[in-house]
């Protein structure tokens, strides 16, 4: 056998002792503490992990089409929803329309965070991580009263995003940031710090160092209205594809870098609870999220875990 069926060997074990562990408690258990008992990656290994670069590949090799639009969120967020949609979440929505055709022919710089005039009446929302506008469409169409602004790593999915033909400025501003850059974030959303209603949070915290996200909660804190909500949904400890990580992948507790050079926390209630609420959040709901689901191309079943928390900035 040679090396390279020995590596796709290995890999298929892995796999497949992940997916007998997801059916299993006792097996899960077994499996996940020897993951803690793994060492953590040195430092200067875990220096190399540039997270915006590897992002950028990952937007390049995918069309915008490779993702699916996140209707589920109006059921799951109904806190940003009318009330006709929060009766009936699956409801078909028209999609947005440009008033133009083109950015340049709106009366104000659409490269530049929209004026106070655009924003007055509308509830304002952040989504971090935006990609290229799966969880940010479907909201707005669903509710004319938002206002969304989003940001990626990503100059290559904001690019997209904003060639959408959904992309109506007078809806959504979409920008670039490292929001482990704080200043990037206040200097793009002064206008508005302290007004916004939502923060969203869809599969974006799991991708920064543990550190970060710690770092990162006030700044949200302070860019929330008081009442405003952070709404989290996100890995879960446990979940399959952290079983199915290898030995070497293991950055620090539950952290983890993928096969594609990104990174993957696997939060646990408590963490991210306590993260939030150093920060002055009040948790309002922090659910971990079991389901089997059945992959009928592979024909096998598998375990998911995610969890869905909701912090709110006291009044």
């Amino acid at each position: 056998m040679n090396g390279g069926e020995e590596c796709q060997s290995g890999k298929e074990e892995r796999v497949q002792r992940a997916l007998l562990a997801g059916q299993d408690e006792d097996a899960r258990r077994n499996l996940l503490e020897q993951h803690a008992q793994l060492p953590e990656m040195d430092a200067a290994r875990r220096a190399q992990l540039d997270l915006p670069k590897f992002w950028e590949t990952f937007y390049r090799h995918k069309k915008a089409t490779f993702f699916k639009d996140r209707h589920n969120l109006r059921a799951e967020f109904p806190e940003m929803m009318p009330d006709s949609v929060r009766d009936d979440p699956v409801k078909w929505c028209a999609p947005l329309a440009r008033k133009y055709p083109t950015l340049s022919e709106y009366a104000f710089d659409t490269q530049q965070p929209p004026p106070e005039e655009i924003l007055r009446g509308k509830e304002i929302f952040l989504e971090l991580g935006c990609g290229v506008g799966n969880a940010v469409f479907p909201l707005l169409r669903a509710n004319p009263s938002l206002f969304g602004f989003a940001c990626d790593f990503s100059s290559t999915s904001i690019k997209v995003f904003r060639e959408s033909p959904e992309y109506d400025p007078e809806r959504v501003f979409a920008f670039v940031a490292d929001v482990t850059h704080h200043e990037q974030l206040h200097s793009i959303l002064s206008g508005v710090s302290g007004c916004v209603k939502y923060i969203t949070a869809v599969w974006v915290l799991s991708a920064l160092e543990p550190a970060s996200v710690q770092e990162l909660a006030p700044v949200l804190f302070s860019l929330l209205a008081p009442g405003g909500l952070l709404l989290i949904r996100d890995y879960a400890f446990g979940d399959l594809s952290q079983l199915r990580m290898r030995s070497e992948s293991k950055i620090a507790s539950n952290f983890y870098v993928c096969g594609d050079n990104t990174r993957r926390h696997f939060f646990t209630e408590e963490w991210l609870q306590h993260c939030f609420e150093q920060a002055g959040f009040v948790a309002t709901e922090m659910n971990t999220i079991a389901r089997n689901i059945t992959n009928h191309k592979e024909g096998v079943e598998k375990n998911r875990r995610w969890i869905q928390a909701k912090f709110a900035r006291p009044k």
